[in-house]
């Protein structure tokens, strides 16, 4: 194999490729395969969960296969500018040769016979309906409030479903009431967020991909220059309960219906931020106290700041009082694109919904537990 090709362009293919990959045993995960054929130079990753491509423009000289590792390719071509030419000249050889200008450098390599290859036996396929552009946006509201290091495998990632986007940690809840167009639920762990999301943004069409019936083993997102293929978690189970607590926040008869300014609350969460203690593991608590006057936000008797009513409520009570982890509002009010914003259904030691004003079913919601004082 001989191969040419713009070192900016291959450097941000093994970046991509090899990008969230875990520490592994495997030798030949630690490796990108490369494979120069037809006027493009593929470059593939894998860590068995999510196998990412991208397809490079290049000028093959001589066509084959190889893999090479990928810190060390990386590494050597994201400090070279201009052309850099690949030569691996025989299947045993246990080096690629990378030349640029005046410098010539050898890679560590494996066969390409020995990179994982993912199977398609009894998988079928159907496309998602909905633009990949938009299907990516939606991901992005919600997957902060995904726990990738939690134990529990649904608080992992995000759940794509029919009509519902969602993550959750068991603390908080981000939820996208919308048409996907996906025809079968399932999980896609945070991790490989960070591969499909850049296929989306270009543009790519997302597919699932089923087996058995109807069991999601396969999530797949196609885009001109680059591909993404992941293995599937059915989330099935997950569905109800996150419909359940989602229905039951905003349609509590007991709580609060308000609405204010989402940069004046935000603001004095962050001002609050400065002066609040920390409690365990540094986190942060802030008072959210529901008046006739406005929404008063406080911790303890280190500061306190009075958030206005945008529309006068019709059900504030005097002495309404709430509690949350300060980081997780920031966090939902993040999430949130318009002027004002709507407090829905926060009991006591219940739950509160903060979403978007201007949405009559409130369909988008970032549902956050209190904090028994």
């Amino acid at each position: 194999m001989k191969v040419t090709v713009e070192a900016a362009a291959l450097a941000a293919a093994i970046k991509r490729s090899a990008a969230e990959r875990r520490s592994t045993t495997l030798p030949i995960l630690a490796h990108v395969a490369l494979d120069a054929e037809g006027g493009q130079l593929t470059v593939r990753g894998t860590d068995l969960e999510c196998w990412t491509e991208s397809r490079l423009e290049a000028d093959v000289n001589n066509e084959g296969a190889v893999t090479c590792n990928a810190s060390q390719l990386a590494g050597l071509v994201g400090r070279l500018e201009g052309l850099v030419t690949l030569r691996h000249d025989d299947d045993k050889a246990a080096n690629v040769q990378v030349s640029a200008g005046r410098g010539r450098w050898r890679i560590d390599a494996l066969p390409a016979v020995q990179f994982p290859v993912p199977t398609d036996e009894k998988i079928r396929t159907t496309p998602c309906s909905v633009d990949g552009t938009q299907i990516a946006e939606w991901i992005a509201l919600v997957e902060y409030a995904c726990n990738p290091g939690d134990a529990r495998m649904p608080m992992r990632g995000v759940t794509l479903d029919a009509d519902m986007v969602a993550a959750t940690d068991g603390h908080r809840l981000a939820v996208l009431h919308v048409p996907t167009g996906i025809e079968r639920p399932c999980l896609v762990p945070k991790a490989a967020l960070a591969h499909l999301l850049p296929v989306l943004r270009e543009g790519g069409t997302l597919a699932v991909g089923v087996r058995d019936g109807d069991r999601p083993v396969v999530l797949s997102a196609h885009a001109a220059a680059h591909s993404v293929r992941l293995a599937l978690i059915d989330d099935r189970p997950m569905i109800q309960g996150i419909q359940t607590i989602s229905d039951r926040t905003v349609s509590q008869k007991d709580g609060v219906e308000l609405t204010v300014s989402r940069e004046h609350l935000r603001e004095a969460l962050r001002r609050i931020a400065v002066v609040a203690p920390a409690v365990h593991k540094a986190t942060q608590i802030v008072e959210l106290r529901a008046g006739p006057d406005g929404l008063r936000v406080q911790a303890g008797n280190y500061g306190s700041e009075l958030v206005p009513y945008t529309d006068e409520p019709d059900n504030a009570r005097a002495s309404t009082d709430m509690a949350f982890q300060l980081g997780y509002l920031l966090d939902a009010l993040a999430g949130i694109a318009t002027d004002t914003v709507e407090i829905v259904g926060a009991g006591a030691d219940l739950q509160a919904a903060f979403c978007p004003t201007g949405d009559a079913d409130r369909s988008h919601r970032h549902i956050v537990m209190q904090v028994r004082k």
